[in-house]
């Protein structure tokens, strides 16, 4: 089946007006793309600014907003445009531009871009692989399905954190993993020996995918609790973690999230034990490494990838 594409160039003002407008024709649903509501997340919520691709950042701030929709490239979806060409010019606004596209599953699209890797003695293979496909076979697999989470050991950052948890982890010692996505550190940490592993993340869908993901893998799932919340805020997770303490704490998140949690980490972390941070982007390097020489934590060591920096700290 192919699609019609439709953009209609509009005020940033009219954007809920038009998009209320096209879906009275009964459109399931309206993608609205307005440079302002991006500066405007920028300013508001700058510790999300690590994640965020920087060519928005440059985007005009003309005004100009978009709003596109689709419809069946059948008689009955060239009908529909019609009548919305026909009100929209009504209303003054110029003919929206169209373009015919393919029917994708985008579902399952960018599973393409998916491959087995190996993190030195873990392959990372997507459920729709074989483990096989990495020859010779690595001496632990972990079998990811990632859903809607993110983490999918792709991303440098997750690569780094995986290099490091087999350094660092030894069979029977506890794991927190805070903030964590997909449960890649989570369900990893249990098949390299964790005897125990607390994983929180403020995304329910990260939770969901975590016990997914071990549900995945020749682990034991008591082993493994997954709670849904904010470390930093919120009382019911500071609740769960009160009098534990874990050999290996693990946040792959952004710098700032990162210099936020440290405060935490040394009641959280067994004496002699280690907390590995990623996430980070190198310009942000020095800002995290600052805090945590404030931190009470020893420097272990710290690791650049594509860009990425992780950070190994040791509690003395």
């Amino acid at each position: 089946m192919e699609w019609i594409k439709v953009c209609i160039a509009t005020p940033s003002a009219d954007t809920d007006l038009l998009a209320e407008l096209i879906l009275s024709w009964g459109i399931a649903g309206v993608e609205i793309v307005d440079p302002r509501e991006y500066r405007a997340f920028l300013e508001q919520d700058k510790s999300a600014w690590d994640y965020v691709d920087e060519s928005l950042v440059h985007i005009p701030d003309d005004g100009c907003a978009q709003v596109i929709f689709y419809l069946c490239a059948d008689p009955d979806g060239e009908r529909t445009l019609a009548e919305i060409q026909a009100h929209l010019t009504g209303m003054g606004y110029p003919a929206p531009h169209t373009q015919r596209v393919a029917d994708t599953a985008w579902l399952e699209e960018w599973k393409k871009h998916f491959a087995p890797i190996r993190v030195g003695r873990v392959a990372i293979v997507p459920a729709w692989e074989r483990a096989q496909a990495l020859s010779p076979p690595a001496e632990i697999t972990f079998t990811l399905d990632p859903g809607s989470a993110f983490g999918t050991g792709q991303h440098a950052s997750t690569f780094l954190c995986v290099e490091a948890l087999q350094e660092r982890l030894q069979p029977g010692q506890s794991l927190l993993d805070a903030g964590c996505g997909s449960g890649i550190l989570s369900v990893i940490g249990l098949l390299l020996g964790a005897a125990r592993v607390f994983a929180c993340d403020i995304d329910p869908a990260a939770i969901t995918a975590t016990r997914k993901n071990a549900e995945l893998n020749p682990v034991e799932l008591s082993r493994l609790t997954a709670v849904h919340g904010n470390i930093l805020t919120e009382g019911a997770v500071r609740d769960s973690l009160a009098g534990h303490t874990f050999d290996i704490i693990v946040a792959n998140i952004v710098a700032d999230v990162i210099i936020a949690l440290l405060p935490l980490v040394p009641a959280l972390l067994a004496k002699g034990g280690y907390f590995i941070a990623s996430g980070i982007i190198d310009e942000r390097g020095a800002d995290v490494l600052a805090a945590l020489a404030d931190s009470g934590l020893a420097l272990v060591s710290n690791k650049e990838m594509d860009g990425w920096l992780c950070v190994v700290c040791a509690h003395a």
